[in-house]
This record gives C-alpha cells, sequence and structure tokens, in this order.
C-alpha cells in the first residue's frame, strides 16, 4: 500500500466523506475501474466525464491509487 493511499483510508473524517462519494462513483476498485478505462485509452478529461468527477479529482486519484495512463510517456 503506497504512503498517499494510506493517509487517504486514515484521514479526517471529511476526507473520509470524500473517499465515499468517490467509491459511490467509481465502485468498490476506484483503481481498477480507472485503470480499466486508461486501457481503453480514455484520457483524465473523459474519464471524468463519464464519471461525474473532476478531472483534477481523476487526475489525483491516479497519482494516488497509482493507475499509469496510457498516453504517458515513459
Amino acid at each position: 500500500m503506497t504512503n498517499r493511499l494510506r493517509d487517504t483510508l486514515t484521514t479526517p473524517l471529511s476526507s473520509v466523506k470524500r473517499h465515499v462519494r468517490i467509491t459511490e462513483k467509481l465502485g468498490p476498485c476506484p483503481g481498477e475501474a480507472l485503470r480499466a478505462m486508461a486501457a481503453y485509452g480514455m484520457n483524465d478529461r473523459e474519464i471524468a466525464r463519464y464519471y461525474g468527477l473532476t478531472r483534477s479529482t481523476v487526475k489525483r486519484l491516479r497519482r494516488a491509487l497509482p493507475v499509469q495512463a496510457k498516453w504517458a510517456t515513459h
């Protein structure tokens, strides 16, 4: 488990509410959902629109979980 993910899971109630909202949108495995969408070739903006999130939220989630964007250069 990454430090960011551990911090997300152990943060105060306001962040817990945010976590609940994200799991309501992406399901119980948000990392897997983002990986699947990235594998389909969707960018952050398209993923955000699909799930009803902001682009910055998708970007933060992708970094925290971590999910490698298919379009990212290595």
